[in-house]
């Protein structure tokens, strides 16, 4: 049998760390587009040109990654579908709650200073505000209504006690927003 040291362990859980960040949408492109789906062809297009203009690129998507594309471009069957639902275990089940005080612990056993990852809950939130802001078709009434919310009072409290609810002390990316 082989002998596995702790220091085994801890690289093999320094992998996991890494992998896991390597996982989240804000840092694949593969993820982005899959937590678009499902849209209609031409917004696609739209977003992602290079991918989906060209019927050799689509069929390479559909072949690969088992991604539905007609009308409308859905995560299909395939890997896909695998990715996004490990991408989605991982974002729901790891970083939602308790992300901070994981982190911690791993820091700390791996002796390594896990502080001067990202936090990954800000980049989600960050991410899905940015995704909405730029949607084609309801980005401008999202900015309409975080700039209303932001300036007229309340927005900050709403912010402020939605974020502190998830560990948050602040509501930078609510003001990260261009017009």
């Amino acid at each position: 049998m082989v002998e596995i040291t702790e220091e085994d362990i801890k690289g093999h859980l320094n992998n996991i760390v890494n992998a896991i960040y390597a996982l989240l949408p804000t840092r694949n492109y593969v993820l982005q587009l899959l937590e678009l789906l499902p849209r209609d062809f031409v917004k696609m297009i739209d977003a992602y040109p290079e991918l989906f203009k060209d019927k050799e690129v689509r069929d390479r998507l559909k072949d690969v990654f088992g991604i539905n594309i007609g009308e409308k471009v859905e995560i299909g069957n395939g890997l896909a579908s695998s990715f996004y639902d490990i991408s989605t275990k991982i974002r729901n089940d790891l970083f939602t709650y308790r992300w901070k005080e994981n982190q911690k612990k791993l820091g700390e056993y791996l002796e390594r200073d896990l502080e001067d990852l990202p936090d990954a809950t800000d980049e989600l939130w960050e991410q899905r505000i940015q995704m909405a802001l730029s949607e084609p078709t309801y980005g401008t009434d999202c900015r309409k209504i975080l700039r209303t919310m932001v300036k007229g009072g309340g927005g900050e409290t709403i912010f402020d006690e939605y974020f502190h609810s998830y560990g948050k002390d602040r509501i930078r990316p609510c003001y990260t927003f261009k017009d």
